[in-house]
Formats: C-alpha cells, sequence, structure tokens
C-alpha cells in the first residue's frame, strides 16, 4: 500500500512538471515571436562582430594613424572594421568616443561598439542596426538592454545611438 501511494505521488509529480513545462513553454514562443526581428538582427551582428574579428588578421588594415584604421576584405571588395579614434573631430566620428563600426558583406552598418574613460572609468555603448537603418538593440553604460520591436527610425535624432550610425555611414562613403 505504501508502494503505490509512493508511485501514486510520483507520477502526480511528473504530471504536474509536464503540465508547467508546456504552460511556461508556450509563452516563451509568444515572447519569442515578438522578439523576431530584434533577435535576428542582433544573431546577424553578432556573427559579423566574431566573423570579421576572427579574421582580422587576414584583412588588409589601412587609415591614419592616431585616427582611424579600417579592414578591408580585399577578397570580397568590401569594409568589415573600422576603429575610429576618440579624439577625431570629423564627420565620420564621434568626438569623445572610440568607435568601431562593423559592417556586413552589403556594406550595411550593423553594430558599432563605442566607449569613453569617464573619471577613470569606462562607459560602454553597443547599438544593434537592421539593413533598413533602423535600431533595434541599444545598451548602454547600465548595462540595460532596449529593444525596438519595429526598429527606431534615426533621421534627424541627436541621440548617440543616431550619431554614431550616421558617422558610420559618413565614413563608409568617404
Amino acid at each position: 500500500e505504501k508502494r503505490n501511494r509512493m508511485k501514486r505521488i510520483v507520477l502526480m509529480l511528473c504530471a504536474a512538471v509536464v503540465a508547467i513545462s508546456t504552460v511556461l513553454g508556450s509563452g516563451v514562443t509568444e515572447v519569442q515571436a515578438k522578439q523576431s526581428k530584434v533577435d535576428k538582427v542582433v544573431k546577424h551582428a553578432r556573427a559579423v562582430y566574431y566573423g570579421t574579428n576572427e579574421k582580422l588578421k587576414n584583412y588588409e588594415e589601412s587609415g591614419e594613424k592616431g585616427v582611424y584604421t579600417d579592414y578591408y576584405d580585399r577578397k570580397n571588395d568590401v569594409l568589415r572594421k573600422t576603429v575610429m579614434s576618440a579624439k577625431e573631430d570629423a564627420p565620420d566620428s564621434v568626438k569623445g568616443y572610440t568607435c568601431e563600426y562593423y559592417y556586413d558583406s552589403k556594406q550595411n552598418t550593423c553594430f558599432i561598439f563605442a566607449y569613453k574613460k569617464v573619471k577613470g572609468k569606462v562607459k560602454e555603448y553597443r547599438a544593434y542596426y537592421g539593413a533598413d537603418g533602423k535600431l533595434y538593440r541599444y545598451i548602454g553604460p547600465s548595462g540595460k538592454i532596449k529593444d525596438y520591436k519595429k526598429g527606431k527610425d534615426l533621421t534627424d535624432s541627436s541621440k548617440l545611438a543616431s550619431r554614431l550610425y550616421n558617422a558610420s555611414r559618413m565614413h563608409l562613403a568617404w
């Protein structure tokens, strides 16, 4: 009798776990569906970031010492990465920020990593852009993630994410 009672308890616990996981699983699917564009943009940007940095030694390096460094993929004739000095005050830079612009194979700016020193501490900013030129994710120095499901239009904006994007596009045009 004690054994049968234990079997029933174990079966009830298993049934409860299955029921809870089914309910939670469906909730996760709904959240993922709503953020699918953000997820795609971030996944693409990360692939470009890691792929570029893994192959950096294979790219042709050019630029102006202390101002900027470009990394060209000559095989595919595309600019992959630019590192822009914080000292530069030009249309293709954001003064006070060291910026790393990452471009995909179609020359879309897909990710920008920017940082600056403030009172001895490094403040980091990350911005993820879609091929449509919209901002889909922004992470400021606090580490707080701000997602834009439909993308945020950056035209006529003085915010940092817009200034970074515009500078990256200006650099690419030069």
